[in-house]
Formats: structure tokens, C-alpha cells, sequence
């Protein structure tokens, strides 16, 4: 059986101890694939979580290092209304700003790290041009692809 590619979503092993902190579980049991990629979880912080974040960088950095995905989203908040619709382009730049500062952010904590982040977001194919636009820069001098 040819190895079949697969996604993980960090928000998915989200644990809570009784103390009110938050892990992320490592995965157990994962298929056989060279192909692998994660998810940071930026549905479910902009959906469930009001926009925030219930594990830190340094903690997803961790967890991506002990299965070694291929390709990972740095933290982003999808460009979507409520209702999973277009939110209008003025949102769309604001979540565009803050996956571009996170980008920065993940790029200066974890420049040596073997997998690939990948951090472009928008609605519409030109919102996702421009973003593309925005960070060249980092996409220059990392390795970060789009």
C-alpha cells in the first residue's frame, strides 16, 4: 500500500490539566508517510476561542519537534466571518497583519528546525497575492514557502 499523506491539527491534541494548563499531547500512532504536515489550529482560536491561542509558540514548536512534520502553519487567524463566509477586506488585512507579525515571530524562534512553515492567509485569490507580496521579505531569508 503506497504511503498516504496526512494532516494534524495542533488544536486537536489540546489537553487541559487540572490546574487549568494546557499541553499538546504528542501523537501516538502515526501512518508510515514521508508527507507530513500540521495545522496550528487558527479555525478553532478564531471559532472557539475568541481569537486566542490556548498553547504558546514555544509549545507548538515543541510538539511539531517530536514528529518532525515536513510543513507546519505558523499561528494565523483564518480570513473568515462567523458564519465561514467573507468577513470584508478590511478583516482580511487585519488577520493578514497579525499571521504576517506571528511568521516573524515563529521564524525568529525556530530558524533552524527542519520542517517548512507556511503561513499565507486570505479569502480571495488576490488577498492571498497580496499577502504573498507582504512577506517577501521573510520568505527571502527563511524557509518558509506559500
Amino acid at each position: 500500500m503506497p504511503s498516504v499523506p496526512f494532516l494534524l491539527s495542533a488544536a486537536s491534541f489540546l489537553r487541559q490539566d487540572s490546574k487549568g494548563r494546557y499541553t499538546l499531547r504528542k501523537p501516538r500512532y502515526l501512518p508510515a508517510s514521508p508527507l507530513r504536515g500540521t495545522d496550528c489550529g487558527g479555525f478553532t482560536a478564531a471559532m472557539r476561542w475568541e481569537g486566542e491561542y490556548r498553547f504558546t509558540p514555544a509549545q507548538y514548536i515543541q510538539w511539531l519537534s517530536c514528529w518532525s512534520p515536513n510543513w507546519a502553519a505558523t499561528f494565523e487567524i483564518p480570513c473568515l466571518s462567523e458564519t465561514g463566509g467573507y468577513p470584508g477586506p478590511k478583516m482580511v488585512e487585519e488577520r493578514q497583519r497579525w499571521t504576517t507579525e506571528m511568521a516573524w515571530r515563529f521564524w525568529e524562534l525556530s530558524r533552524d528546525f527542519p520542517w517548512t512553515w507556511t503561513p499565507i492567509q486570505g479569502y480571495t485569490f488576490s488577498e492571498y497575492e497580496q499577502h504573498a507580496r507582504d512577506l517577501t521579505d521573510l520568505i527571502r531569508i527563511s524557509n518558509i514557502v506559500i
